[in-house]
């Protein structure tokens, strides 16, 4: 005899079919690039993250005290008036909690100004990060382009030109050619386009 039990919970675990979108980093060089970002940054995000923290638990704790005596109700206590803080932090502002007192009132305005350099943080931080990375893709694909081309140069008897390449290659007789940009040493133009083309990202090289 089966026991009277409601397991219809148990469809609530079809939820976890939504994790199957994670794959698509497999299939995606956006979703890659983002989160190789975000590996890059963590300690710029971690810091934000933790500054904001500061900054809420700082905002709570003064506004608690200027607004508890006019307002025992909304502002009861610290972990009370956060709520207040994260709605103005973030510059949501839902207007269920606010100060009434002029001192309040002007503390609230300087919060919520820093709120707004505050929580733009991270999202330049990681704006920069994709900057940096498709910069520097873009860079070692016409680095390779031009390290073949003066490799080929070099072997029909003419010397390349110092100002030949704006990626700052040199050539030196041990090394080889050099990036200085991307700090990549090529001593053969088939090292790139063979064995590395997928370490360095390397696509599209031709012979011209």
């Amino acid at each position: 005899m089966f026991l009277p039990l409601d397991l219809r919970f148990i469809r609530a675990l079809r939820l976890f079919r939504l994790f199957r979108i994670l794959k698509m980093g497999r299939y995606s060089e956006s979703i890659r690039t983002l989160g190789n970002v975000l590996k890059e940054e963590k300690e710029a995000l971690a810091i934000t993250v933790f500054a904001v923290l500061i900054l809420l638990v700082v905002a709570s704790s003064l506004m608690y005290f200027v607004e508890n005596a006019a307002q025992p109700e909304a502002f009861s206590s610290i972990p009370e008036a956060m709520w207040w803080g994260v709605a103005t932090l973030t510059t949501v502002g839902y207007g269920d909690i606010c100060p009434i007192t002029p001192l309040g009132r002007f503390l609230g305005a300087i919060i919520a100004l820093l709120g707004i350099g505050t929580i733009a943080v991270p999202a330049g931080i990681v704006t920069s990060g994709f900057a940096g990375r498709f910069k520097k893709s873009m860079g070692k694909e016409a680095c390779a382009h031009i390290v073949e081309k003066k490799w080929l140069n070099r072997r029909k008897g003419h010397q390349p030109a110092n100002n030949y390449c704006k990626f700052h290659i040199n050539f030196n007789e041990n090394a080889g050619y050099e990036c200085l940009m991307c700090s990549v040493s090529f001593l053969n133009p088939s090292y790139i386009m063979n064995s590395e083309r997928r370490k360095y990202h390397v696509r599209n090289i031709r012979n011209t």
